[in-house]
């Protein structure tokens, strides 16, 4: 009696265990379904705020050509622009806001947002923007001659493509910038602390 008594005990421990088991992996699973929807609302948030980001900084940009109508012609009409212009270093630090947006685009945050996946509609759409603009935009090709290592392979691509052998953006020969030392300086670690 005794025997019985201790076998049935252990069947109901192992029916016990074995259902406090079940129970501790369905919370488990639930605890991994609730934090894959939370990582899910997490990135949903970080794609918002990117876009944001994308947003406020083609404002910028386009704000630059309402307070400089100007310098329109230099990006959106196919004009070169020499040393000697007047214009010449706000065009070419309005270059550099332009390749440091398109720059931008080359980032995982960027690739997570729906349609921003390579071969993604917005992808495609923002691609064919960046090229339109490449072919009208000398001053872009000549910056980025003179900048080509500070950026990604995605950009450095469109200069092959729209720019290395073009010759609508080249400054004459013999005629550096004057007012703007454009040519990247190699510095030393120990020059950055000082």
């Amino acid at each position: 009696m005794i025997r019985e008594h201790a076998q049935k005990l252990r069947i109901d421990f192992n029916a016990i265990a074995a259902g406090a088991a079940f129970i501790a992996a369905g919370t488990s699973l639930g605890a991994l379904w609730y934090m894959s929807k939370q990582i899910e609302i997490s990135n949903s948030g970080v794609a918002a705020q990117v876009s944001q980001a994308i947003g406020q900084e083609l404002v910028e940009i386009n704000k630059s050509f309402l307070d400089h109508p100007e310098l329109w012609k230099y990006f959106y009409q196919g004009q070169p622009i020499q040393p000697e212009d007047s214009n010449f270093p706000r065009v070419m630090a309005l270059a550099d806001m332009h390749l440091d947006f398109f720059d931008g685009f080359d980032d995982e945050h960027v690739r997570k947002i729906a349609g921003m996946e390579e071969g993604g509609k917005y992808w495609v759409l923002w691609a064919k923007y960046f090229e339109d603009l490449f072919r009208t935009a000398p001053a872009l090709c000549l910056r980025l001659s003179q900048t080509k290592v500070w950026y990604t392979e995605t950009i450095t691509a469109l200069w092959d493509a729209h720019c290395a052998n073009a010759t609508h953006w080249r400054l004459p020969a013999g005629n550096p910038p004057s007012n703007m030392d454009l040519k990247p300086k190699t510095i030393s670690t120990s020059q950055l602390s000082t």
